[in-house]
C-alpha cells in the first residue's frame, strides 16, 4: 500500500464480508502523510437484497462500524445499492466522512438525478463507490461534478461484461 501512496495515488479500500477481522487493518496507512490519501468504505451493499454482497441490518452495521474505529483515514458508510436515500438513512454514522453509493444501469442524466436525491435527502458528502456506463454510454458521458467516482472493474477479467477493457 505504501508504494501506491509514494507514487501520489489515493486509495479507496473496501472492507467487505471477505476482508476478515477489521482490526487486522488498524496499522495500515498509519503515517501522518498517508492518512489524508486513504478512504475506507465500510461494508458493501448492506441496504440491498440478494444478490447484494453483504446485506445486514442497520444494527449489525452499527456494530461493524464500531469495530472499524481503529482504521487510519476517512471512513465512509460503504456502498449502498438500493437506490433509496430512505433505505440508506438508518446506516449513516455520526463519525462518517460521507456515504458511498453504487449507481448501475442509469443514463448520465438519471445518475445525476439519483445523486441529487441522496444529497438533498441525507445532506452528506457522497462518493460513487461503484458504477459502470449503461447501455451505449461511455464513462466520459457522465458528469460527476463535485463527487469522487470509482468505476466497478478495470477489466472483464473481474466480472465479464463490466470492465472498461476486455
Amino acid at each position: 500500500m505504501g508504494h501506491y501512496l509514494e507514487l501520489g495515488l489515493y486509495l479507496a479500500l473496501v472492507l467487505d464480508a471477505d476482508s476478515g477481522d477489521p482490526a487486522a487493518y488498524n496499522d495500515w496507512g498509519s503515517s501522518d502523510w498517508m492518512i489524508p490519501r486513504i478512504a475506507w468504505f465500510i461494508g458493501n451493499e448492506m441496504d440491498g437484497g440478494p444478490p447484494a454482497s453483504w446485506v445486514m441490518s442497520p444494527a449489525d452495521y452499527g456494530t461493524l462500524w464500531q469495530r472499524t474505529a481503529g482504521l487510519h483515514g476517512d471512513r465512509y458508510v460503504g456502498g449502498v445499492c438500493s437506490g433509496s436515500p430512505e433505505r440508506a438513512r438508518p446506516y449513516l454514522q455520526p463519525a462518517a466522512a460521507g456515504l458511498s453509493v453504487h449507481l448501475y444501469t442509469l443514463s448520465p442524466l438519471l445518475a445525476q438525478r439519483r445523486l441529487l436525491e441522496y444529497k438533498s435527502a441525507l445532506g452528506v458528502k457522497l462518493w460513487v463507490g461503484e458504477t459502470h456506463p449503461s447501455g451505449d454510454y461511455r464513462l466520459g458521458d457522465y458528469r460527476w461534478d463535485q463527487v469522487n467516482v470509482n468505476d466497478f472493474c478495470y477489466s472483464d477479467a473481474m466480472v465479464p461484461g463490466m470492465g472498461l477493457y476486455a
